[in-house]
């Protein structure tokens, strides 16, 4: 206890900060066992309590990065934070919120894309004049999302243009099962891709650096020669324990599934309590299920994309974004709705149960073809803290409009 203290004490203004949320975290867990009757406490100290738990998750995600590549770091941290959102549409799921599945699904989508690489490069932007990632590996990003949008938005894009008097909830739902394997072979080919044969392209920008650290120790080396040498300038001895690097790893994956397993709780007691909520806040379901339910949600990506951002490491914040963004679309939802064929719900009415498919609202559909836009034409291989603001409003303007929505 005596050392804890000391190492609070000790760290920086942020992690105290941190440190001090983290009472929100047990105070959440006792609001919901026993002040189960006031849904306004358990929601606002579940958020709270999320906020740390992102936090301590993002270090440990560094950390996995340095060993493994920005892009399985980011790849396990947008996995990790996905788990939150899968909650959430199973969860409704079995309450029979279709709509509200439906809305949350590209919801997130635009609340990745827009405030999770809007934040990064904004705040990346107020401390770096401009910063720099490879073009060539954004071009592939924005390729490849590109083209999962196309694929989840096209059910709904032929519904639009043929009618709804002539595309029957048949033909949509068997469009929809064809779109979801389409998404999740996409999904496989993406892992492939990135993983095994063009690995280089995700690891270009570690080595880079590691080169440049290497020539700049040479230089300084160089000039040390023309020194008297001393034990007191003379560098230690560089380590290379494998057990070391191995312990390491394993504590930082345990870190994060760790954090993930108290999130996950987390946001099932905010969906439990989320109708009592809105209900005194006057807020309407496509709001909650396309705007308040991914930002929570995607608090992780969003704490990682602002700390990478701020320590240069943008390289790694736009593989948390791409690679939650892919998750979501390639295996969220399809795995969403496979689900809906074998949860069953009674309704309130008696009516029978209404299967998931992709035919989304207009307003869903145009907002996520904007966002996906505008973020693959920022992402040109080099950013600046206008740019970020552009992404912030943009989904400022979206959200305005889920939130005059009348249901």
């Amino acid at each position: 206890m005596h050392q804890l203290l000391n190492y609070i004490r000790s760290t920086s203004l942020k992690n105290r900060i941190f440190f001090g949320l983290s009472i929100f975290c047990p105070i959440a867990f006792i609001s919901k066992y026993i002040f189960s009757d006031n849904p306004a406490l358990i929601f606002c100290t579940a958020i709270l309590a999320i906020i740390p738990l992102a936090a301590f998750s993002t270090e440990a995600t560094e950390s996995v990065a340095q060993y493994c590549g920005n892009f399985f770091g980011g790849f396990l941290n947008s996995g990790l934070g996905n788990i939150a959102e899968l909650v959430f549409t199973i969860v409704a799921l079995r309450r029979g919120l279709i709509n509200v599945v439906k809305a949350s699904i590209l919801g997130a989508v635009t609340s990745n894309v827009c405030v999770g690489v809007g934040l990064a490069l904004f705040f990346g932007g107020l401390r770096f004049k401009e910063q720099t990632f490879g073009e060539k590996l954004a071009g592939i990003n924005a390729a490849s999302l590109t083209c999962l949008t196309i694929v989840i938005l096209c059910p709904s894009a032929l519904k639009i243009s043929l009618g709804s008097h002539v595309m029957s909830t048949t033909i949509m739902r068997r469009f929809s099962y064809v779109s979801a394997i389409i998404l999740f072979v996409l999904g496989i080919v993406n892992i492939i891709f990135a993983w095994k044969t063009h690995s280089y392209l995700y690891t270009a920008d570690i080595k880079r650096k590691t080169i440049t650290k290497r020539r700049n120790q040479a230089a300084l080396s160089m000039m040390a020669l023309d020194q008297t040498p001393s034990p007191l300038n003379t560098p230690p001895a560089p380590t290379n324990n494998k057990l070391t690097k191995i312990y390491l790893l394993i504590k930082d994956i345990s870190t994060l599934i760790l954090t993930t397993i108290l999130i996950v709780c987390l946001c099932q007691f905010i969906v439990d309590s989320l109708e009592g909520a809105i209900e005194k806040l006057h807020i309407s379901s496509s709001f909650t299920a396309a705007i308040i339910l991914p930002l929570v949600s995607s608090i992780i990506e969003f704490v990682t994309c602002i700390s990478c951002a701020l320590k240069n490491k943008i390289e790694l914040t736009i593989a948390v974004t791409q690679n939650s963004t892919s998750q979501i679309l390639c295996f969220i939802a399809p795995i969403t709705l496979a689900a809906s064929n074998l949860i069953f719900y009674t309704k309130s009415n008696g009516e029978a149960n209404i299967l998931l498919d992709f035919d989304f609202k207009s307003f869903d559909l145009i907002s996520t073809i904007f966002s996906v836009a505008i973020c693959n034409s920022v992402l040109n291989g080099n950013s600046n803290w206008m740019q970020g603001i552009q992404l912030l409003l943009a989904y400022g303007t979206i959200a305005t409009g889920f939130f005059y929505m009348p249901f």
